[in-house]
């Protein structure tokens, strides 16, 4: 196998002689090929179904928050501040006077080392488009962690994208 393989842009390809060589096993009663079918068709349905359902619940909450955050529905008294009208008992501050900020970092992509066979959860920006982040961009290692700005940071963290295209973009990890 190893000498089937091309390397591509990011990782290595399986080149077209090597896959028509390729062995497959399936079962060759018709109705058992039938069955996994359906199973697996299902299963994508299902799939489907809890992907659109977490859309209209991350919709339900972007909305929600806009009502509670932006808009302020249901709140009757403003007052003044260095920002405009705010809901009564509301402050203005510094996000860093309320919250502890961690900033991140990459691991050096030159050194191997800090990725090769890593095992510890490891998140880029691009991460932040969704809605909730349940899996690392990839893993990296111990030493890519000690030796880099990387922090590791609890699960149920929000997360700001500071720079690049996602700039602005919030997420919970």
């Amino acid at each position: 196998y190893a000498n089937s393989v091309a390397g591509g842009s990011v990782q290595k390809d399986l080149t077209h002689p090597a896959f028509k060589s390729c062995i497959i096993v399936y079962p060759k009663n018709k109705q058992e090929q039938i069955k996994i079918g359906m199973f697996l068709n299902d299963l994508e349905t299902k799939i489907q179904n809890l992907q659109n359902e977490n859309k209209i619940l991350e919709q339900t909450t972007q909305a929600i928050f806009k009502s509670w955050f932006v808009d302020f529905d249901g709140v009757t008294e403003f007052e003044d501040s260095e920002l405009g009208q705010i809901p009564k008992g509301w402050e203005v501050s510094n996000i860093g006077k309320k919250l502890e900020v961690i900033l991140g970092g990459t691991p050096s992509r030159n050194n191997e080392s800090y990725w090769e066979n890593g095992s510890i959860p490891w998140i880029n920006s691009g991460k932040i488009n969704e809605f909730r982040i349940i899996s690392p961009s990839e893993l990296i290692t111990e030493e890519g962690l000690k030796k880099s700005a990387t922090r590791l940071i609890p699960k149920r963290t929000t997360v700001l994208a500071i720079t690049g295209a996602t700039l602005g973009q919030v997420s919970l990890l």
